[in-house]
């Protein structure tokens, strides 16, 4: 799984911390840290093997460290398994710490999603109040032409009264005729 494969690479660059060069072995599906120094453990080089398993949906990691002909035990080597305790356990919070970034960087991506529909809604918002100031203005415009409508019928009318008694009178004229 992606888990496993992350936690191999993981692995493989934090042992680089102890100037081990990790390989993994495909018949074995085990990794192993050639020549690791980890002067806490030993005076000598320490030879680190490891197997990543998947169970269920978690990868279990299972580590040996060899001291040279003998493999570190709580027991045997009390220093040198505190040692590998502390290893695993700075391993552990590199892994925490890598998949906290990963969270932050998701975060920062819904974030700035998030941000762009802000921006987006302030500027259709914009838009809007715009649009209602314009037709504040248009609509103030045509009461205004409705006024100077309404003077200009008054005339009219008082025009087509005036014409209509012209109509008339030439009428009764050609009556008269």
């Amino acid at each position: 799984s992606s888990e496993k494969k992350e936690l191999e690479k993981s692995w493989s660059k934090f042992m680089k911390e102890y100037k081990g060069k990790t390989k993994r072995d495909k018949k074995t599906d085990e990794h192993m840290t050639d020549n690791a120094q980890i002067s806490s453990m030993s005076d000598n080089t320490v030879d680190v093997y490891t197997r990543f398993q998947e169970l269920g949906n978690e990868t279990q990691m299972t580590v040996w460290f060899d001291l040279g002909g003998a493999f570190v035990t709580a027991n045997g080597h009390p220093e040198a398994s505190a040692t590998a305790q502390n290893i695993l356990v700075s391993f552990a919070k590199t892994v925490d710490k890598k998949n906290v970034e990963e969270l932050l960087k998701l975060e920062e991506k819904n974030q700035k999603k998030v941000e762009g529909e802000l921006k987006k809604n302030e500027k259709e918002l914009k838009k809007l109040e715009k649009d209602i100031e314009n037709y504040q203005k248009k609509i103030k415009e045509a009461e205004e032409k409705i006024v100077k409508n309404k003077e200009q019928k008054v005339d009219i009318d008082q025009r087509l009264k005036t014409q209509k008694e012209k109509v008339i009178m030439v009428k009764d004229k050609l009556k008269k005729m």
